[in-house]
């Protein structure tokens, strides 16, 4: 006959190790919500070069080319310009969306950039996590 007190240390372990399985599983099933990717790393890095330069491509070279003295936001001298020799840089605070004049002007604020209307607001996204990671010429 086995003693209870010598049973119960040979049977705890297996039924803990029981109980913290169920509660492994159980855990990964309430995980519910959408996964968040977090800015900081370098995998979902925006990029100036592939994420930012293409929006100023699209949305504001038009205005804001060559011919534009005060900020040329050309593939050549956008960045440059943005941070440092732009009529009223810098545009860009790094690590500051809230402080940028550029952020604010894609919000609308104090003026509407570009003066057409809005950029979609995922374009918008990226302009911000570009600028809260840093804003680097990457």
């Amino acid at each position: 006959m086995i003693k209870p007190l010598r049973m119960f240390r040979f049977a705890f372990p297996r039924i803990a190790a029981a109980f913290f399985l169920a509660g492994s599983f159980s855990a990964c099933e309430s995980d519910e919500g959408p996964l968040v990717k977090d800015p900081g790393t370098p995998a979902d890095s925006i990029s100036f070069a592939n994420d930012i330069q293409p929006l100023f491509n699209a949305y504001c070279t038009p205005c804001h080319g060559a011919a534009n003295q005060k900020l040329n936001l050309l593939p050549c001298c956008s960045y440059e310009q943005l941070l440092l020799t732009g009529f009223r840089a810098p545009y860009v605070l790094p690590s500051n969306p809230e402080g940028s004049l550029l952020y604010q002007y894609l919000n609308g604020n104090p003026i509407q950039m570009p003066p057409s209307g809005p950029i979609p607001p995922h374009d918008i996204e990226s302009v911000l996590l570009w600028i809260r990671q840093g804003a680097k010429n990457n």
